[in-house]
């Protein structure tokens, strides 16, 4: 197991995440677990007839998807472990699964079960970590992380320049703003509750989250 830290919750919800890599992580999709099980029945049916390991994720698919002999030993593994009584939550991404949770020992008991190899993260810090907060290991002169979308007045960008000071902006989110493009994707730095207000002002509805950053000197957990 590869250990990594965190230093905020995952959705807001979870201060754990399991990385698994596994070319059939695809089917725990949406947490579809009753057509997961069905398709690890039929992948066990092919193995015992010594068949190459290979199953259609949707009745359209034009192609199988081949899978090593390991990554299905794995998708039992996952499957099982799913249906315990255990809150957490699935992200699929190409061959890479994201089991998120607050169950520290459940996330670990997969991981040695696991032939893969997988990454986990944990808080940085001792204390419980708090929604839409970041920690820092270092002292920052911002005490907030706005995180955009959708485009915003043109005024705000000499706004910022004007007052860097205050809010810390990219090159890039400035030319984004002088030229009216969307915004998605781009963040900014805020002093205080006081700049965070006139901020507010200006990009109205265009704010896609907003995260406290605090200072939380990091413990060597290693």
């Amino acid at each position: 197991m590869i250990k990594k830290q965190t230093n905020k919750l995952f959705w807001d919800k979870y201060a754990y995440k399991l990385g698994v890599y596994n070319s059939g992580t695809h089917i725990f999709r949406n947490k579809r677990l009753a057509n997961a099980r069905t398709i690890i029945d039929q992948l066990q049916n092919k193995h015992s007839r010594g068949e190459p390991l290979s199953f259609k994720l949707h009745r359209w698919s034009q192609k199988d998807q081949e899978i090593q002999n390991k990554d299905f030993e794995d998708l039992k593994i996952l499957v099982n472990a799913f249906q315990d009584d255990v809150d957490y939550m699935l992200r699929c991404e190409g061959s890479r699964l994201g089991i998120y949770s607050n169950d520290t020992s459940w996330l670990k008991k997969i991981a040695r079960k696991l032939n893969d190899v997988p990454w986990y993260w944990e808080p940085n810090v001792d204390t419980d970590l708090a929604k839409n907060t970041i920690y820092l290991d270092k002292p920052s002169e911002y005490n907030y992380k706005i995180n955009l979308n959708g485009t915003a007045d043109k005024n705000f960008a000499e706004y910022c320049l004007k007052n860097s000071h205050k809010v810390k902006a990219g090159d890039r989110l400035i030319r984004d703003l002088q030229q009216g493009r969307n915004l998605k994707g781009k963040y900014l730095y805020v002093k205080d509750d006081k700049i965070l207000t006139i901020v507010r002002l200006f990009l109205h509805n265009n704010i896609m989250r907003i995260d406290k950053l605090v200072y939380e000197p990091q413990t060597d957990k290693y």
